[in-house]
């Protein structure tokens, strides 16, 4: 059995570690979804199709990625800390230009500035976990935060399903600048994690386009990585869909939509804290496999629920999309430590790399459920048709990746 320490290389207790990296990721992912119980209102207010409020995510995760490409160079040269508070500056001043307009464009602006801040402050979240758990802690800590990160969505889309029937969905973005605040107070307990020493000695953005073409087109990313990314795809068609579907199918209010999202968060979370026990005995290229299997168990299922017709109650349209959440939260500690223990030397380019292709993935995901559902296909029916395929890649992906694993 490995033995795992329980603190981190500079001495901070690893769920204290975990917990403060937890705040700095609140931000990114309430930005992602404290709004979302709100969709429906915000196109009639700013009168927007699906396809514009697909937008509102996808620009948001292109501006994210792109940021991350150059950041993650920077912080391995410059550190961490100072990336944060200029992510945090900047997600704060996208979420005060949101909801003072009546223009779609203006609030799609606002989005683009939010992604820029969110993608300042998850490279070095990220890298962070290298700096200061260089070894099988890091699955730990992964497994912690990925934990505890699972549960802001849920969070705070209870909280924006309340705010948005009580005060109108313009109220969860002044929410999103006094989380903003929060957190930079909350992140001055981390610190600066990478020691100078350790710093590349200058930026060289020639050399990190070769860097980042290498990351790209590694094993680690297209095979190990893969799995996740075929889910980023559904992720971001999810988010769209469903509080389409189940505010028009099943005529829950935003809360409710909210509440029925519990379902899927608490599966992530399960995933993620039995990876967690289980690569400490078992083999993570057995465990990589099986929740690659799972998945697409998930997957098929939705499907056949979709095509006999027995989607009658929204537990059943839930269920299964918890057993996606399940193999998604299981594959993704395993996933990145290998990651990460493969590009050492630059893990802030190869956090860049990935996250910036979940968010691709997820914008992708998110435009082609919008233009479907702007086309003749219902919402069910549109997550139907993405949902088996993508869960056929991830376990291929596995498949070949597994061997890959480090």
């Amino acid at each position: 059995m490995t033995q795992v320490s329980q603190k981190t290389r500079s001495g901070m207790s690893i769920k204290g570690f975990s917990l403060a990296l937890a705040t700095l990721s609140s931000v990114i992912w309430m930005g992602t979804s404290i709004f979302i119980p709100g969709l429906p209102e915000i196109g009639r207010d700013l009168s927007m199709s699906s396809q514009q409020l697909s937008a509102t995510l996808t620009l948001y995760f292109i501006s994210f990625a792109a940021v991350m490409i150059v950041a993650g160079p920077l912080s391995d040269a410059w550190g961490r800390r100072n990336f944060v508070f200029a992510g945090l500056a900047l997600f704060c001043l996208g979420s005060l230009v949101c909801p003072i307009t009546d223009s779609g464009t203006v609030f799609l602006i606002g989005r683009v500035i939010q992604g820029l801040g969110v993608g300042l402050i998850q490279v070095p979240t990220l890298a962070m976990v290298r700096d200061e758990c260089p070894g099988p802690e890091a699955y730990t800590v992964l497994g912690l935060l990925g934990a505890m990160t699972a549960l802001i969505p849920i969070l705070s889309m209870l909280i924006g399903g309340v705010v948005i029937e009580q005060f109108g969905w313009r109220f969860v973005f002044y929410i999103l600048a006094g989380v903003s605040i929060a957190s930079g107070f909350a992140s001055l307990y981390l610190g600066e994690t990478l020691p100078k020493e350790n710093r590349l000695p200058k930026v060289d953005f020639a050399g990190s386009l070769k860097s980042y073409r290498a990351i790209l087109l590694s094993d680690q990313i297209l095979l190990v990585t893969g799995p996740l990314l075929m889910f980023a795809v559904f992720q971001g068609a999810y988010l769209i869909i469903t509080p389409l579907s189940l505010e028009t199918d099943f005529g829950l209010t935003p809360t409710g939509f909210a509440i029925a999202n519990i379902l899927v968060i608490a599966g992530m979370i399960a995933g993620q804290l039995s990876a967690v026990k289980a690569v400490k005995k078992y083999s993570p290229k057995k465990l990589f496999m099986l929740g690659a299997i799972i998945g697409i168990t998930g997957g098929v299922l939705f499907s056949i629920l979709e095509m006999t017709s027995s989607m009658s109650h929204v537990i059943i349209f839930m269920a299964p999309l918890t057993v996606l959440g399940f193999s998604f939260g299981f594959i993704e500690p395993i996933s990145l430590k290998s990651l990460f223990t493969k590009f050492k030397e630059s893990s802030g380019m190869a956090s860049a790399s990935y996250v910036s292709l979940l968010l691709i993935c997820q914008g992708i995901g998110s435009t082609v459920a919008g233009m479907l559902m702007d086309g003749s296909f219902s919402p069910q029916t549109t997550l139907s048709i993405m949902i088996t395929p993508l869960g056929i890649l991830m376990a291929m992906l596995a498949l070949a990746g597994r061997e890959k694993l480090l």
